[in-house]
């Protein structure tokens, strides 16, 4: 089966693409991972700030054989958009959340003339029924994002979409040569303007729609992500590539310029890290080990010890990552990972937002003089609702360690308790070697 076909199939039909791409994708390495995981693998895309978790499937499934690994595709379209307007609005204001609101909307039914908002309270469901992040509790001068459930002839999906002022990191911990096992494809693309584009598919399993993801880093560093997840059981998705890589390029998706006074750092790559593979090694084994003694039957759609993978991120002398789709026993499998750095990712602060219905946030300190932060975000509604809890560590060396873990069922519903994700990411164990 070729990658058109199979797209054709997760996605519904799109029109033929033009334009050449690099190839970004190690053959071997990819092969390799979908053998590992095969029809069982489950998680979700590193890149996002937010976690999209599928829902549980009701009552005993099938299992099917494993889909055809699709090869890479060759080509992506890149659309051509007019200039867009000069904004008048500031970011962080309610004017610029309003504009941002009505030019994604505005560019949905450009490119999907058919789209509907399920969710919506309004008449006739002509209107976004979904929720605005930016209201959730972001820092609303760098980041905006709407997430909600879409229909477009007939197709749901669950859509959502992150604009950044600041995405140069982002895109370049994401890039495809560091795809987790769970991706089935990964391609880059020049973009218009200077811009790049990938787009990537996740592995959820036979029983689950792949999400589908197109992120766009700017020349100027500002960045757009799309993730669109379909709903169970599998079908075609509302939108094709093509749709969200329009979406993505649209020049209207752009914040405001900053409040006066309000200055952002500009974000550049550091330099790498000498590896260390003991290191990585020795923290494996002691995540596996937390995790175990906070649930002892921990387990994975493979052994834990095989489906734990360091692909996706940083691992070298002053940077930890590992993660891997987890389960209780009583949850889809979800995934949880942890990421260590020997200094700040960040400005340092640990702050919380605005609590609304799909952000909460509590901060405290450990018994080490450590400062953490809990936040839990929530997605969709009703029966559909699922989640995603990180937790922050900022330690009193300067280290810092956060553990994300995404919903294994609706409501949502967690592997791991609240208080057993805060002693594992609290845990003396999950630390650097010292320099």
């Amino acid at each position: 089966m070729s990658y058109r076909q199979a797209l054709d199939e997760a996605i519904g039909h799109s029109p033929v693409s033009t334009v050449d791409v690099d190839r970004i994708i190690f053959r071997q390495r990819r092969a390799r991972r979908l053998r590992m995981w095969g029809a069982g693998g489950a998680g979700a895309a590193a890149v996002l700030a937010v976690t999209l978790a599928a829902g549980l499937l009701g009552g005993p499934q099938p299992s099917p054989a494993p889909p055809a690994v699709p090869p890479s595709p060759s080509v992506l379209p890149i659309p051509s958009h007019p200039p867009a307007p000069r904004i008048t609005t500031v970011a962080g204001a309610e004017a610029d959340w309003q504009r941002l609101e009505a030019a994604v909307e505005a560019s949905l039914k450009r490119t999907a003339p058919s789209i509907r908002w399920p969710d919506s309270t309004a008449p006739g469901l002509d209107r976004p029924g979904w929720q605005s992040g930016s209201r959730g509790g972001w820092t609303t001068v760098d980041r905006f994002s709407v997430n909600g459930e879409i229909v477009a002839d007939g197709k749901r999906g669950d859509l959502l979409l992150v604009v950044k002022r600041q995405g140069l990191v982002g895109f370049h911990s994401s890039r495809c040569e560091r795809m987790s096992k769970m991706t089935i494809d990964c391609v880059e693309a020049a973009g218009p303007d200077g811009s790049r584009i990938r787009t990537s598919i996740m592995d959820m399993g036979s029983r689950f729609t792949p999400p589908l993801t197109v992120e766009l880093l700017r020349a100027d560093n500002s960045a757009v992500t799309l993730t669109l997840r379909g709903h169970t059981p599998p079908g075609p998705l509302p939108l094709t590539v093509e749709q969200l890589i329009t979406i993505a390029t649209d020049p209207t998706l752009n914040l405001g310029p900053l409040p006066p006074g309000v200055e952002v750092p500009v974000q550049t790559l550091p330099p790498s890290a000498p590896a260390d593979p003991a290191q990585q090694e020795r923290l494996d084994k002691a995540v596996i080990a937390a995790l175990r003694a906070q649930i002892p039957d921990v387990t994975s759609s493979a052994a834990l010890e095989e489906a734990w993978t360091g692909s996706g991120g940083d691992n070298d002398s002053d940077n930890y990552w590992g993660q891997a789709p987890i389960t209780n026993g009583k949850t889809r499998p979800a995934l949880f990972s942890v990421q260590i750095w020997r200094k700040s990712p960040s400005s340092g602060s640990l702050t919380c937002g605005r609590p609304s219905g799909s952000y909460s946030c509590r901060k405290g300190e450990g018994p080490n003089g450590e400062q953490y932060r809990i936040v839990t975000t929530i997605s969709g509604k009703g029966n559909t609702r699922t989640g995603e809890r990180s937790i922050d560590v900022r330690r009193k060396d300067g280290s810092w360690l956060n553990v994300n873990h995404a919903s294994g069922g609706t409501g949502p519903t967690f592997a791991l308790t609240e208080q057993q994700q805060l002693a594992i990411a609290l845990s003396s164990t999950l630390t650097l070697a010292p320099q």
